[in-house]
């Protein structure tokens, strides 16, 4: 939950230019390494008590203002509750439908419990007698985020705005904790009606000084946001248009867990005009918070479409101390969490092979190839957002899982090897797919790690052949469907002949298919089609569009094929960026006619290159597709076999049995992993 810690040391090597007019920064927790609330508290008491001559008295005051202290923190967080608890729905009540009206009033509500708490500590009198150069001893003395100093050194001096907010008590104790470093720093004077413009020579403070100095900035979270409103509104009218304002920060720091002012700024703004299809809610804010499990199992996991917790976390919300190691604990935890409320559940083991999918009937393995980097600060955030993201574009979870699988993979793919921060966990490159490297990387001598190839399930390739199916009366849709029921693991829709709009129009329905049962569909030969509908990828001849121009085209996440029958062609669909290669035939085949058949020396000599994965084509069905894996091929790639047989089903699950039972002999798994 608390990213913003090394952000500041994860900056890009380098980024597209663009004009940035005001930045725009939390100060707990987002440029300190703590909350500094209780420091403030601290700090009074202590100037109280240095007042008082004798010790025993002073002693007696110590402990009485350590309880007061104390009672003030027990009495904001039950007050909390209680209103949490008076807001929120009952529990069991549903809501079917976002109350954009009960959410600005519980903001309200929330903006006016932290003022009434606030009154409540002055009222106190434990902040009585402290002076402003003992804030400012106690600021300077505040621990910072390692990074973030010079973040903004970096924008002061390219004359860009920079604003740090804070409801802290005293604006006195961060101009402080900012200046330690030699930053200047000016507290703003604004009277909480308006924000003046931050100074570009300067990083200007704005934030609540302690009510008995006469101010009143910046109380709660919700002040905040109406503070950040001001400061862009101001800015327009001084600049005019253009440019942009970044704003980083922890709201949760601010306001109670799963309520923020600042999110209800945006959402009042977003969802206004273009409504929400998925919300992605943060997981354990940090291991130390008492009855946070507790909540998360109570009200919302009931609520929740999907939850995805990583190893730790999910023994944590289970709470019996257990330690989940493997695949077998990752089911037994996915079933136990299930029971809890949500549909689906995504235990998530970052850095390895396999993730389990279960919506309370069906236990899926979801596999990718181990990528090994020290780039992965913020894998579990980027799944679950990745996830958020395509079912709010439509698609299934099951489809929504595994293309967020698939773009978390690249990412850290695309991370190897790059200096991107100094921590141990280095942030992720996540402008891989527009951002090139190589030139940094040549310049600071670091060679950019070769691409690896998108994974895919080959063992059972179905390839579709228009002429079967209008002999046996059957649409695309359908011999796509029942393939995909029979067994196959990867489907390409073959169509030499039809006009490109037919085409695409039923190619398009039966990807919606494929993908809603989560197996890919590339189109052969096609890529004008296979980019209009949004295929997974193509399967390019080498007579066709060039390898190297399709993957540009393409971009680096979608599958492509490539037929060869040498292993110097093989090669050559690998340097082009070619994720697997299809060889053949196997055997003589009259699908395709004039094709040259290699036999399975030729596919073996592929094979032992090993340059690619490779699938075994041609000639090949129930009696010889045992011989064609011998050859070590990855999978076999079927058309008549399947599509030509009477029972499309039955003839592809008997296949399917021949193609795991001969990769089990070789001691793989079902998978194709090493057993």
């Amino acid at each position: 939950m608390q990213l913003e810690k090394e952000f500041f040391a994860g900056q890009p090597l380098n980024s597209q230019v663009r004009q940035l007019r005001l930045l725009v920064i939390d100060f707990d927790e987002t440029i300190t390494t703590r909350d500094t609330s209780g420091t403030i508290a601290k700090t009074a008491i202590q100037a109280v008590v240095s007042k008082v001559s004798e010790a025993s008295k002073s002693e007696d005051l110590v402990q009485e203002l350590a309880d007061k202290h104390s009672w003030l923190i027990r009495n904001y967080t039950d007050r909390r509750t209680s209103l949490l608890e008076d807001a929120l729905p009952p529990e069991g009540e549903v809501r079917t439908e976002f109350d954009m009206g009960w959410l600005g009033d519980f903001v309200d509500r929330l903006a006016d419990f932290d003022r009434e708490m606030n009154t409540v500590v002055v009222d106190s009198g434990i902040l009585k007698g402290v002076r402003r150069e003992q804030l400012a001893q106690a600021g300077a003395a505040v621990e910072m985020q390692p990074g973030s100093l010079a973040v903004m050194q970096k924008a002061v001096k390219a004359g860009i705005p920079v604003a740090v907010v804070s409801v802290s008590w005293s604006a006195e104790f961060v101009r402080a904790a900012l200046a330690q470093q030699g930053l200047p720093v000016v507290v703003s004077d604004s009277d909480g009606q308006g924000a003046d413009v931050p100074s570009v020579s300067a990083v200007t403070v704005y934030a609540n000084e302690l009510e008995y100095f006469g101010d009143e900035r910046c109380e709660c979270g919700a002040d905040k946001a109406r503070l950040l409103d001001d400061l862009l509104l101001g800015l327009a009218a001084e600049a005019g248009s253009g440019g942009d304002a970044v704003y980083v920060g922890d709201s949760m720091t601010d306001v109670p867990p799963l309520i923020s002012a600042d999110v209800g700024l945006v959402v009042e703004v977003v969802m206004a005009d273009v409504g929400a299809a998925a919300v992605k809610t943060g997981m354990l804010p940090d291991a130390a918070s008492p009855g946070v499990e507790a909540m998360l199992r109570e009200h919302l996991f009931p609520l929740a479409t999907l939850i995805t917790p990583n190893l730790p976390e999910a023994a944590a919300l289970l709470g019996d101390g257990r330690a989940i190691v493997d695949l077998e604990g990752m089911r037994a935890a996915a079933r136990e969490l299930h029971a809890l409320g949500p549909s689906w559940v995504l235990p998530s083991r970052q850095q390895t092979v396999t993730d389990v999918l279960f919506d309370g009937r069906t236990m899926l393995e979801l596999s990718e190839p181990l990528v090994v980097s020290d780039n992965v600060h913020g894998t579990g955030c980027c799944l679950a957002t990745a996830i958020a993201c395509e079912l709010a574009r439509g698609h299934s979870v099951l489809a929504a899982v595994r293309r967020a699988k698939r773009y978390l993979w690249r990412t850290l793919e695309r991370s190897r090897g790059l200096p991107l921060g100094d921590g141990p966990q280095r942030t992720m490159n996540f402008g891989w797919a527009t951002a090139d490297w190589a030139a940094d990387l040549a310049a600071a001598g670091v060679p950019m790690p070769p691409r690896v190839p998108n994974a895919a399930d080959l063992r059972l390739y179905a390839i579709t052949d228009p002429a079967l199916n209008e002999r046996a009366a059957r649409s695309l849709i359908d011999a796509v469907r029942l393939a995909i029921d029979g067994g196959a693991t990867l489907v390409q829709v073959r169509d030499k002949n039809s006009p490109a709009r037919a085409f695409a129009a039923a190619a398009a329905e039966a990807l919606e298919h494929a993908r809603a049962r989560g197996v890919p569909l590339v189109i052969n030969d096609r890529l004008d089609v296979a980019l209009a509908i949004g295929a997974d990828g193509v399967h390019l001849g080498q007579d066709d569009l060039p390898a190297a121009a399709a993957r540009r085209l393409l971009g680096p996440d979608r599958i492509l094929g490539v037929s060869v029958k040498t292993p110097e062609q093989a090669a050559r669909a690998a340097a082009d960026g070619a994720d697997y290669v299809g060889c053949g035939g196997f055997a003589p085949t009259n699908t395709k006619a004039g094709n040259l058949t290699v036999g399975p020396e030729g596919v073996a000599a592929v094979v032992r290159a090993r340059v690619l994965p490779v699938v075994a084509i041609g000639g090949i069905g129930e009696g010889n597709a045992s011989a064609a894996l011998a050859t070590g091929a990855d999978g076999v790639a079927v058309i008549s076999a399947i599509f030509g047989a009477p029972d499309v089903v039955r003839a592809t699950k008997r296949l399917r049995a021949v193609v795991d039972a001969a990769l089990t002999a070789r001691g793989l798994s079902e998978g194709g992993e090493e057993a």
